[in-house]
């Protein structure tokens, strides 16, 4: 029965990133699988460089079968920290960073932003705070090219 789960994932996900590259225009993007919730399932993280330095992460899951978008934002100071919280955010010049916080809940299966915060008094400093914690992963961690033969070898076909 966890096979058949788990194969009904790989498809999800297999249709998913085909769609990406299906409707890919000229931006370049990168996936990675992984468990970032802490629920012992792979999560599909999709990485889009959309022009010379500017990067949005998707994370999807499977809730139920069906595939649900998670979260979706800028994300530069992209981190999944060790208690399954999540960081989406951009840096600009003077120090101005604009960042969401996630947290992940398990009785709903779902990520819900805990913080939102750009240039307000207290909003550098929780930031901060944040990108001093372990990350178990970070923007550079999801470096798989997505093309068809990466998918396949991914997801094992």
């Amino acid at each position: 029965n966890k096979n058949s789960k788990n194969e009904d994932y790989k498809e999800l996900y297999r249709k998913r990133l085909t769609d990406t590259i299906d409707s890919a225009d000229k931006n370049k993007y990168w996936f990675k699988l992984v468990d970032i919730t802490g629920d012992n399932r792979d999560e599909l993280i999709i990485k889009n460089l959309y022009d010379d330095s500017n990067y949005y992460v998707d994370i999807y899951s499977v809730v139920d079968g069906k595939l649900c978008f998670y979260a979706y934002d800028s994300g530069e100071l992209f981190r999944v920290f060790d208690d399954n919280s999540i960081l989406f955010g951009v840096e600009y010049s003077y120090n101005t960073k604009q960042f969401k916080y996630y947290k992940y809940n398990r009785d709903i299966s779902r990520l819900y932003m805990e913080k939102a915060g750009e240039n307000r008094e207290g909003d550098l400093d929780y930031v901060n705070n944040l990108l001093e914690k372990d990350a178990k992963l970070t923007l550079d961690d999801i470096n798989t090219e997505l093309t068809y033969d990466n998918i396949d070898t991914a997801l094992g076909k």
